[in-house]
């Protein structure tokens, strides 16, 4: 593997673990199809594509909070290495900023679980009303979580996946449904574009949960929309990523089986270099791609028409969701029903996009918090 590719897959796996927990789970997948109770209804997933392809005009929330939030408290953002973290903590100074609060920023170490740990108590010393992480398991930073009660501090963290948190002192941003939703969005598009007689080869990455819950949910609805579509699921790890084997690998097996017309993959950055593997092996024009969390690369693609479709999404939005959860919290205003969720657009050839890291529609998102928050913008 030649030093670009190292770079760019150590960057997705560092960018991956903002988006879920790390954990292990099992690399073997089996062919699946449409359940016997499934009724295709193919105007439904080509309606439901279309919405997924519109472009929001409006953010995730709508309710304007109930009183003025209190000038003077305090946000600490616990930022990491990556680039990711330090994008979502420009936007989330902006917005804290505009409230009239302070904000603070720790940097701790992702490889090093005890600095966040060291992080956050160092934290507390500025006397924060909320302290925000991003990606980071709940059971590394457990041991904290009593002296933050006792102090009155409120966790407000994002791209957890799945976790039972405690409301009282966690809310939580962009959780398991923004994967459920990805998953939806890829499972609709491969039911209408095969017109329900579709076979997919659906990738996921064995190490991170919350690509098995959008690969899980691909399945599921597939199985229960589709009755004669064909889904086979295989699974990878992170040192297949490392090593470079994951293209290889699919590549060998859409070869294999020529009745493959469809690969999904649920962390799209993982296929650098796929377009040029699959026109090597002359099924360029026989497979087509789809893939959650596009980065550039994966948005240029698209507009090549190497690659179909990807479900994108924006941090820099995130991070300001981090911060309405705050603010509606403090204010006594209460949480979106179904709790702060992150919408996502179906990026393909025929919709209007920028090839850009955060994809921030709408483009006009912190005007229209701060619209809700009755400040203006700093």
């Amino acid at each position: 593997m030649n030093h670009h590719r190292k770079g760019v897959v150590a960057a997705s796996i560092a960018l991956l673990m903002m988006c879920g927990v790390l954990t292990a789970c099992s690399s073997s997948g089996d062919s699946d199809s449409g359940s016997a109770n499934a009724k295709l209804d193919l105007a439904a997933s080509e309606a439901a594509l279309a919405k997924y392809k519109a472009t929001p005009t409006s953010i995730p929330v709508s309710e304007p909070l109930k009183a003025a939030p209190e000038k003077g408290k305090t946000f600490v953002w616990m930022t990491c290495q990556l680039s990711a973290c330090m994008d979502m903590g420009q936007s989330m100074k902006e917005a804290v900023t505009s409230l009239g609060w302070k904000y603070q920023e720790i940097s701790y170490d992702q490889a090093d679980p005890a600095t966040l740990v060291s992080g956050m108590r160092k934290a507390l010393r500025y006397d924060p009303a909320y302290v925000g992480m991003s990606g980071v398991a709940p059971e590394t930073w457990a041991t904290i979580v009593p002296e933050y009660k006792k102090a009155g501090v409120k966790i407000v963290a994002s791209y957890l996946g799945k976790s039972d948190l405690d409301a009282d002192v966690v809310l939580q941003v962009a959780g398991a449904s923004l994967n459920e939703v990805q998953g939806d969005a890829l499972a609709q598009w491969f039911i209408a574009d095969s017109k329900g007689k579709g076979t997919a080869l659906i990738q996921t990455v064995s190490d991170f949960p919350s690509n098995k819950i959008m690969s899980d949910t691909f399945v599921k609805t597939v199985k229960e929309d589709c009755p004669d579509c064909k889904v086979r699921q295989v699974s990878n790890s992170l040192a297949d990523a490392g090593a470079g084997k994951i293209v290889p690998a699919l590549v060998s097996e859409l070869r294999s089986k020529p009745d493959y017309g469809y690969l999904v993959a649920t962390y799209a950055p993982f296929l650098s270099g796929l377009p040029a593997a699959l026109k090597s092996a002359g099924i360029a024009d026989r497979v087509k791609v789809g893939g959650g969390y596009p980065d550039p690369v994966t948005m240029q693609a698209i507009k090549d028409g190497q690659f179909a479709v990807a479900p994108a999404s924006s941090p820099h939005i995130a991070a300001y969701l981090m911060v309405d959860a705050a603010v509606r919290d403090e204010t006594g205003t209460p949480q979106p029903k179904g709790g702060q969720q992150l919408d996502i657009q179906m990026l393909a050839k025929d919709v209007d996009f920028k090839v850009e890291a955060s994809h921030d529609v709408p483009v006009d998102y912190a005007e229209q918090f701060q619209k809700l928050w009755g400040v203006s913008r700093g």
